[in-house]
């Protein structure tokens, strides 16, 4: 009720003239009148949002703008409904409204910039985000969309330099480290890579792109163990479907057909000094198998994504078991696709005496 009483009060200060009825002076209920309306409207646009009714959203949205034709709130969500909904112009005409009545207000900028990212218009954008800053530079998410615009254009420094900007202003916002994270990925600073997603997991741990990547940059660093807990731990994020198969045998092969969410365990016998070769291949192109391979007491011992950047195969080979007992082997799915046969094999070798 205290809210809803603030916002009432807000809303008859910023009502216009043109609620007036004829020549009279409004009247502390005209006023009460629409105010109420405006709520009413505004709240019947957040359900239709929720709902993902965008044509009664942006009705109601524009029910308000009609009622409160200074009312930066509705210009800025029907302006921002417009543009997920790829109608430009009328984003821009919206964002424009915003700027022309808070022209000192970043928020503005900052929005009207993203819409001239989707348009492709990367000069525009980057003028709006440099207005942004100058006008308060402390306004912490013009940094991330300056430093991505920076990064796609190729300006790595400027790119890492507003994204240091954005931890400092943020320093719990896992966004921050993984957009940094992702640079130093294309700079190939795998050190700075698992740092910057060891730091956002802290905040995101539910985040399972995150371990999907560090997973990726451990495995590269030979670094097998701690990359099959993260990819394990991808796989047990996304994982909707469990699968326990019969065991194989060193030199057989099953066929899985695999789908969003579909996680396979599939155990064997192995002795001590052993060495384990085992794919998940794609037979159609269309999934990415992940490969992780558990030790008897469930402990990821090491795990593969790709083959070869152009062979989404997984593959572990020449692998040597540290103790004898039954493995399990986990094949669930990284993002390169995850519908479609995968054929996996097992080959056991004995360890060659010299």
């Amino acid at each position: 009720m205290r809210i809803l009483t603030t916002l009432l009060l807000l809303l008859l200060v910023a009502l216009p003239a043109a609620a007036q009825s004829g020549d009279m002076p409004p009247t502390p209920f005209d006023h009460l009148q629409i105010a109420f309306q405006v709520v009413a409207h505004l709240s019947r646009a957040r359900l239709h949002v929720l709902a993902e009714d965008y044509e009664q959203a942006v009705a109601a949205y524009s029910q308000v703008i009609a009622l409160t034709p200074d009312g930066v709130l509705a210009y800025r969500e029907r302006g921002t409904l417009y543009a997920e909904n790829r109608n430009y112009p009328a984003a821009m005409a919206d964002y424009n409204r915003y700027i022309d009545l808070l022209p000192e207000a970043p928020e503005g900028y900052l929005l009207r910039g993203k819409l001239y990212v989707r348009q492709q218009d990367l000069d525009a954008a980057l003028v709006d985000f440099n207005q942004a800053v100058a006008l308060d530079p402390a306004y912490a998410p013009v940094y991330l969309e300056r430093g991505l615009l920076y990064r796609v254009t190729g300006d790595a420094d400027s790119a890492l330099a507003d994204y240091n900007l954005y931890t400092d202003l943020q320093p719990d916002d896992a966004e921050g480290y993984f957009r940094r994270a992702d640079l130093y990925l294309a700079l190939d600073d795998l050190p700075a890579v698992i740092s910057d997603l060891s730091q956002a997991i802290t905040f995101r741990p539910d985040a399972a792109v995150l371990y999907l990547i560090r997973g990726y940059a451990q495995t590269r660093l030979e670094q097998y163990p701690e990359g099959a807990v993260d990819y394990y731990q991808w796989i047990k994020l996304n994982r909707r479907d469990t699968v326990d198969m019969d065991a194989l045998e060193s030199g057989d092969r099953v066929r899985i057909t695999m789908s969003f969410g579909g996680f396979f365990r599939v155990p064997f016998m192995v002795e001590a000094g052993q060495k384990i070769n085992m794919v998940a291949v794609t037979t159609d192109g269309q999934s990415d198998p992940l490969l992780v391979i558990l030790d008897p007491n469930g402990i990821p011992l090491i795990a593969n994504d790709d083959v070869s950047d152009t062979d989404l195969s997984a593959a572990i080979l020449d692998y040597e078991s540290p103790v004898s007992g039954e493995y399990t082997a986990v094949i669930g799915h990284a993002r390169g696709g995850w519908d479609g046969p995968v054929v996996i094999a097992l080959l056991l070798e004995n360890p060659r005496r010299v």
